[in-house]
């Protein structure tokens, strides 16, 4: 994968633990499999834009849409503009 897929996956890796939450957790969360969570942590796949949403309102953490550099709306954005976490 390239160097944006690598630099997401480490993200999400962080995040997730930093948060506190097992795959299996997050994977709840976002409605998604653990093997799903496993793949985008270790770079085989990205996660659509709208589970990449989901994760930051779970994890209170904005930026790392940014890695989709406009991808997400910014009414999105401003409407998770209290809980970011930069």
């Amino acid at each position: 994968m390239d160097d944006a897929t690598t630099q997401l996956a480490d993200r999400l890796l962080g995040l997730r633990r930093k948060a506190g939450y097992s795959q299996e957790q997050l994977a709840d969360l976002l409605g998604v499999s653990r093997q799903a969570i496993s793949k985008w942590e270790g770079a085989q796949g990205r996660p659509e834009v709208d589970n990449v949403v989901e994760f930051c309102s779970c994890s209170c953490v904005v930026r790392v849409a940014s890695t989709y550099a406009g991808a997400v709306p910014r009414r999105v954005l401003r409407a998770h503009q209290g809980r970011m976490a930069w």
